[in-house]
């Protein structure tokens, strides 16, 4: 007897599993190495490990070199570390470059020693270092002040005054610093500075002053000569020596004759 197929065989009919889309799909990846991604139903892609692309998969490794390369990018940048009580005039803390503190309260930081803050200053570590004092830590540090408007620049020579006149009286120079000359009556006794003139009375019967003046008018030397009074007792017909008169007239600053006679008695 003969044998007819009168409907087509089905996978199931055969014993055979039907086609699967996703096997399908995975099917038709590279061999290349990597992580398998479904993007969608029966869709798939592979990442690639590491980092050559945007879209690769890194390793720990190398995950660990790009935060390691990352951080040291940020070395310098500003870290507020806190707030900072300076009345008591603290040290240093131990700083990493980029540390910041704000000061709460005014003083000092750095010790008794150390550089004066205000309260809205920073101080900042620019050197990585151990907590200490001025003179062990303070070149390791810098102030930011937050008030420079109202000080006094150098370039302006005082200018920049609030009040001249009120400056000048905290500084005990009165109106005397704006004084073209000096008015009478206004130096005595307390004003002059003292010379090497002995105070007194200078000058008698029997004694000239020899007085010796610098260019601003002040004494500065003060001495006496005895007054030479033979020349009008000289009995007559004595005729004195006139040496002693030249050696006064010298000591004088007075101007001798080119010729001088001694005076005779009849």
């Amino acid at each position: 007897m003969a044998w007819t197929q009168t409907t087509a065989p089905t996978v199931a009919s055969l014993g055979a599993q039907p086609v699967d889309p996703d096997l399908t799909a995975l099917a038709g990846l590279t061999s290349t190495a990597g992580l398998v991604e479904q993007t969608g139903a029966a869709a798939f892609t592979k990442r690639l490990i590491g980092v050559a692309a945007g879209t690769s998969i890194p390793t720990k490794s190398d995950t660990d070199t790009l935060i390691s390369t990352a951080l040291s990018a940020l070395s310098g940048v500003l870290t507020l570390r806190g707030d900072t009580d300076c009345s008591a005039n603290p040290n240093y803390p131990v700083g990493v470059v980029g540390d910041l503190y704000y000061v709460t309260v005014a003083g000092k930081i750095g010790g008794a020693s150390g550089k004066s803050v205000d309260v809205g200053d920073a101080y900042i570590c620019k050197t990585a270092g151990a907590a200490g004092n001025e003179a062990a830590a303070g070149a390791r540090w810098f102030v930011l002040e937050h008030n420079v408007s109202g000080v006094l620049l150098a370039a302006n020579n005082l200018s920049d005054l609030a009040s001249a006149a009120t400056a000048r009286t905290n500084l005990g120079l009165g109106s005397l610093a704006t004084l073209s000359q000096v008015p009478n009556a206004s130096i005595g006794p307390t004003q002059l500075a003292a010379t090497a003139v002995t105070p007194g009375t200078y000058g008698s019967t029997t004694q000239i002053p020899v007085v010796t003046v610098d260019q601003q008018g002040r004494v500065t030397a003060l001495t006496v000569v005895a007054i030479l009074v033979g020349l009008l007792t000289s009995p007559p017909g004595f005729q004195p020596d006139v040496t002693p008169y030249l050696e006064t007239m010298a000591a004088l600053n007075i101007a001798t004759p080119a010729t001088v006679e001694s005076p005779s008695w009849s």
